[in-house]
């Protein structure tokens, strides 16, 4: 499982090479995802109209839910200065990879998102 953020999934959908590499091997892998978190999806279709239809063509791609509990963690983590609205994509996909890593620690916890 790999999770994308926005700049991936811009980078994805106009055909970085690597990256279209990388879905289309995944695809042929049984269990291998690219995650999606719903925001970097939203602030992707924001910047450019119908991107992700480019991007949910690749059937390796999956969107992860904005569920109740990343809603709040998420704005917390916006309140506590490790995005703003601009970057609250960023935060939803730190969030999952939180989330995929077992929850180590809390997020916002120092160090956890590379701030002091």
């Amino acid at each position: 499982m790999i999770i994308l953020d926005t700049g991936a999934v811009k980078a994805l959908a106009t055909g970085h090479k690597a990256l279209n590499l990388l879905a289309g091997n995944m695809a042929t892998t049984p269990g291998d995802q690219l995650r999606i978190p719903a925001l970097s999806l939203m602030q992707a279709e924001a910047d450019e109209e119908h991107l992700p239809h480019r991007v949910l063509a690749f059937s390796s791609v999956v969107v992860d839910p904005l569920d109740t509990m990343a809603a709040a963690t998420v704005g917390t983590m916006i309140r506590d200065g490790y995005g703003g609205p601009v970057n609250s994509a960023r935060c939803s996909a730190q969030y999952r990879a939180w989330q995929v890593s077992g929850g180590a620690s809390t997020p916002g916890h120092a160090g956890v998102w590379g701030r002091p």
